[in-house]
C-alpha cells in the first residue's frame, strides 16, 4: 500500500528538507537552531510570495477579508464588500491607525472589538459578513485589509501579528 503523503510534493520537500537538516534534537539549543533555519528559509521567500502565503492562509481558514485601496487624495480607504463601494476616511474610526501604519513602517494591525469599537464599525458591517466576527485592520507591506475575524479567535489575531512582523 502506497503512503498518499509521500506523493504529495510539498510534503515530500518538506520531508527532505528536514532530514538534509540532519538531527537537531541532540543539539541542546536545537530550538535556536531551527529559529535560524527557519528565518534563512523567510529570507528567501519573495514579498510577493509572501502577500499570497497571507491571502491564501486566509481563505485556507475560510475567512473574509477585503483589500482596501488606499486613495491618498480623498484621504480615504476604499473597499468593495457584497457590490457596494465603501469609503472609510483616514481619520474615521480605527482606519486613523492604519493610516499611520502607512506612512510609517508599512505594517500593524488594529484590532475592532466590542469592547473598543465606539463607531459601530461591527455593527455597520456584520450584515454582510456570514459570523459573528471582530474586525482587523491589517497593514502589511503598504498593502492593507480588512478582516473579518470570527468572534472569540483570538488565535486568528495572533497569527496575523507574527505573520506581518516577519
Amino acid at each position: 500500500m502506497r503512503n498518499k503523503y509521500l506523493e504529495d510534493p510539498l510534503i515530500s520537500q518538506l520531508m527532505e528538507e528536514t532530514y538534509a537538516m540532519g538531527s537537531i534534537s541532540e543539539d541542546k539549543n536545537s530550538h535556536e537552531s531551527l529559529n535560524f533555519y527557519f528565518e534563512d528559509q523567510n529570507k528567501v521567500i519573495g514579498s510577493k510570495d509572501k502577500m499570497a502565503y497571507f491571502e491564501f492562509n486566509l481563505n485556507k481558514k475560510e475567512i473574509l477579508f477585503f483589500n482596501l485601496s488606499n486613495l491618498k487624495n480623498k484621504k480615504t480607504f476604499r473597499c468593495i464588500i457584497a457590490g457596494y463601494l465603501i469609503d472609510f476616511p483616514y481619520e474615521w474610526s480605527q482606519f486613523k491607525y492604519l493610516d499611520k501604519f502607512m506612512s510609517s513602517i508599512g505594517r500593524g494591525i488594529t484590532k475592532i472589538s466590542p469592547e473598543n469599537d465606539e463607531d459601530k464599525l461591527i455593527e455597520v458591517l456584520q450584515p454582510f459578513c456570514p459570523y459573528d466576527c471582530e474586525i482587523a485592520l491589517v497593514c502589511y507591506k503598504f498593502k492593507t485589509y480588512l478582516i473579518f475575524v470570527p468572534t472569540g479567535h483570538s488565535d486568528i489575531f495572533e497569527w496575523i501579528e507574527t505573520l506581518i512582523e516577519l
